[in-house]
């Protein structure tokens, strides 16, 4: 064998070695981007428990429009919301919820992409990470109840009331 057949062997071989290398570090970095999907979804996860869970005390120890007196600037009390933040769209007359399920679960569908595509940003793929928990939390409400339960509510001097809301909020 001639040096040059040497050489262009050596060569090839350097090259598939090379690319075997880059190989590897791409499914190590994809295996990094699955471990951080996960953690985003776990944070996902707490925050739709947390919100259930939350909601269940609420029900099972409040009758609407209870108000527990927290501080001079915090209640908890016992709402229904039938429509989107704020209660907008509360008295639609029934179309709003299934308008509202659907924008629910489009958001939470797009969401986990949306993460995916930000993976490079942890602060944005931390909060996209919290929207979807809330997106889900109250979508669950919606689908099963037809409204979702609120219960945190600030306000000033017991006269400017900033709207109930919740975990998943």
């Amino acid at each position: 064998m001639s040096v040059v057949g040497i050489t262009l062997n050596l060569s090839v071989k350097i090259y598939l070695i090379h690319q075997f290398v880059k190989d590897v570090q791409q499914i190590y970095l994809e295996m990094v981007k699955l471990e951080n999907m996960l953690k985003l979804y776990i944070n996902s996860f707490i925050i739709v428990f947390l919100d259930q869970l939350t909601k269940k005390i609420i029900v099972a120890n409040m009758m609407i429009r209870d108000i527990i007196e927290v501080t001079f600037f915090l209640d908890i009390i016992h709402v229904r919301n039938t429509g989107a933040a704020f209660s907008f769209l509360h008295d639609a007359g029934g179309w709003q919820r299934y308008f509202l399920v659907t924008i629910s679960l489009l958001v939470s569908i797009a969401l986990p992409f949306y993460i995916k595509k930000n993976l490079h940003q942890p602060l944005l793929a931390i909060s996209l990470s919290l929207i979807l928990g809330g997106a889900v939390g109250n979508l669950i409400d919606r689908l099963f109840l037809g409204y979702v339960i609120d219960f945190i509510s600030f306000h000033y001097d017991k006269t400017i009331f900033w709207p109930a809301f919740n975990i998943a909020d």
